[in-house]
């Protein structure tokens, strides 16, 4: 308004400048300059009264909306207070979001408050210039006037267009600002909504956690449980290898039928797997009571008299269950194991062949079979049911290790170590392969390897005795003769029947010089095994060395010698030689035999040196010595 009245004062200062200068008539100026005067008092009483309207309707709209923006922010302050009061952090963030919000808008009710007020003056002040130049456009100046007025007039537009600009900058800011606010608290309710949904399902599990806790207890105490659910839930137990949970609830469909066949074959099959073998027999003898024609009880009742040692009732019991079921494989390979016990193998090998034909995806059976392959010394076709085997299950340890042990046998070292390295991978706890694999190992001459692999298997099973009796080898061979002797008796200790580990001993003792504790160990091996060859050469040569030729002589004549490999034949023909010659006696058909059995230049694995040291030494004329060292040499290119 004053930048109005002043621009109005220079106007008629102007006019008065051109009614002096061009002549105009000043009374008519006068006439204007009052009219003008008037005219803008008036209009500045009526743009103050305007403004003042203005500014009280503007302040009472700004408070209108400002309580009701209170009002809404209470309302929405309490509801969220209601709701989320576990949320306590993430409602604080949202009640801060509507406050912001609150503010953002009442500034920009207040912006466009002064922007009209802006756009008001600028109008105003252009109307009341238009009027002065409609009026002064009577005195003949009015292409100046206008000209004039045109500036200001720019100028002041120019004036409210900064401050528009200004005041969107700061809108623009606060925008921003509340953008950034609001997605704050967008995410801030995903995650309410987050938390609201996992609290309920959270709630919903709670819920089904205890409705299925409430029938797990109903279940347990069912006073209506049936047989029929007791035994299936004893055979889930038993397949689960929950043994004894099984026999309790086995036990509990037994006591609600006495007649339950299937509930006693399994209640024995679990008794079997706890090791009772004998309360396994009762219940499968009551299961073959209530149904004779039952094949998988004869079955399992075999294979607890095989546990037993009741090899020929177990053979009883195999064939009542292929009788009953003549496609029954599993029955024809358990027979085959049996037969296999007994040493008789072909008939083992046909039981194996027959549960191959019913089924010819059967490992245990190829497996089985080529170990009565082995037995026979059919090595290649042995080798070939353990390839068979691996083909069939590629993760059948013991056709690995058995393929391994194969392959020492006929020689061939590092393939038996590449089949132990596999069975070992496949199971880390594999004793024998292990033990095994330290033999071939020992075989090669790499004695640490050996001790290794002895080692890992007596770490592995403190209780394996072939593991101590291989260690054993190995000290002997390395000349440490008591820790050998201390491992043959640990392996003693565990085995009393371990034949090796007493014949090793004895050797371990004769070269000590203990002979008679060599011997007694000779005779161990014999007594528990009659035709356990070595233990009968090592004792005849430790009775050369202490001059018993007689007693020699006779341990040979009792020595069976049928069945015996070339290698064993040909020392037996040599201590034969020697002990004749010792005692003067003819010896010439055991020099024949002797002469044949080297020109097929067998393997021996004898060791010579003790038996050539005492023949430096012996009390016998020269010329026997050089007969005899000349045989033992002739021995001795064979190993």
């Amino acid at each position: 308004m004053t930048r109005t009245i002043l621009f109005l004062a220079g106007l008629l200062c102007v006019a008065q400048v051109l009614s002096a200068e061009g002549g105009v008539d000043t009374g008519a100026l006068e006439q204007v300059k009052r009219e003008l005067t008037a005219r803008a008092d008036q209009d500045r009483q009526d743009l103050s009264s305007r403004d003042d309207q203005n500014k009280a309707y503007l302040e009472s709209l700004t408070k209108a909306v400002e309580d009701n923006l209170n009002r809404k922010l209470d309302q929405l302050q309490k509801a969220t207070t209601q709701r989320f009061d576990e949320t306590d952090g993430a409602a604080e963030r949202a009640s801060t979001f509507y406050i912001v919000g609150f503010f953002i808008m009442a500034s920009v009710l207040i912006l466009l408050a002064l922007i009209g007020y802006a756009r008001f003056r600028s109008i105003a002040a252009t109307v009341i210039a238009d009027q002065v130049v409609r009026n002064l456009a009577k005195g003949g100046f009015e292409d100046e006037i206008q000209a004039y007025a045109s500036l200001e007039i720019e100028r002041l537009v120019a004036e409210a267009e900064n401050e528009v600009k200004e005041k969107l900058q700061a809108t623009s800011k606060l925008a921003i600002d509340y953008e950034t606010q609001l997605r704050e608290v967008q995410e801030d309710q995903r995650l309410l909504s987050e938390m609201i949904v996992e609290s309920v399902e959270a709630e919903d599990l709670r819920m089904k956690l205890a409705r299925f806790e409430e029938t797990l207890t109903e279940f347990k105490t069912e006073p209506e449980f049936t047989e029929a659910d007791w035994f299936l839930r004893g055979t889930k137990q038993n397949s689960d290898s929950d043994y004894e949970e099984a026999i309790e609830s086995l036990s509990k469909a037994i006591e609600l039928d006495s007649d339950y066949t299937n509930a006693y074959n399994n209640r024995g099959i679990s008794y079997a797997e706890l090791g009772h073998p004998q309360k396994a027999i009762n219940d499968y003898n009551n299961a073959i009571e209530l149904d004779p024609d039952y094949a998988m009880a004869y079955n399992n009742r075999g294979n607890s008299y095989a546990d037993l040692g009741e090899d020929l009732r177990a053979i009883d019991d195999y064939s009542n269950a292929i009788e009953l079921g003549p496609d029954y494989a599993i029955a024809y390979s358990n027979r085959g194991v049996m037969y296999a016990a007994l040493g008789e193998d072909q008939r083992a090998i046909d039981d194996y062949n027959r549960a191959i034909q019913l089924d010819p995806e059967y490992t245990d059976a190829y497996s089985n079979r080529g170990n009565r392959y082995a037995a026979l010394g059919e090595d290649q076709r042995a080798i070939d049911d353990y390839n068979r085997a691996i083909e069939t299950d590629p993760d059948y340890t013991d056709a690995y290790h058995n393929r391994g042990v194969r392959s020492a046998a006929i020689g061939e070292d590092q393939k038996a170590i590449n089949d132990y390295d596999i069975a070992i991978e496949l199971d880390p706890e594999d004793t024998d392969a292990y033990s095994n694999r330290g033999n071939r190992y020992a075989a090669m001459g790499e004695d640490q390897k050996a001790l290794d692999d002895y080692n890992k298997a007596i770490e592995l099973d403190p209780d394996c005795a072939d593991a101590y009796g291989n260690r054993g080898v190995r000290y002997a061979a390395l000349g440490e003769d008591q820790k050998a002797i201390d491992d043959y008796n640990r392996a003693i200790e565990l085995d009393p029947e371990y034949t090796d580990a007493y014949n090793n001993r004895g050797n371990r003792y004769a070269a000590l010089g203990e002979d008679q504790k060599a011997i007694d160990d000779y005779n161990r091996a014999i007594e528990l095994d009659p035709e356990y060859s070595g233990a009968f050469l090592n004792l005849t040569e430790l009775y050369i060395i202490t001059g018993d030729f007689d007693r020699g002589i006779q341990v040979l004549q009792n020595m069976p010698t049928s069945g015996t490999d070339s290698s064993t034949q040909t020392i037996y023909c040599h201590l034969q030689f020697v002990l004749h010659e010792l005692r003067d006696q003819d010896a010439s058909r055991f020099e024949l035999r002797l002469t044949d059995a080297l020109a097929k230049q067998p393997k021996l694995t004898w060791s010579f040196d003790t038996f050539e040291n005492w023949l430096n030494t012996a009390a016998i004329s020269e010329e026997k010595k050089q007969s005899l060292h000349a045989k033992t040499q002739l021995m001795k290119k064979c190993n």
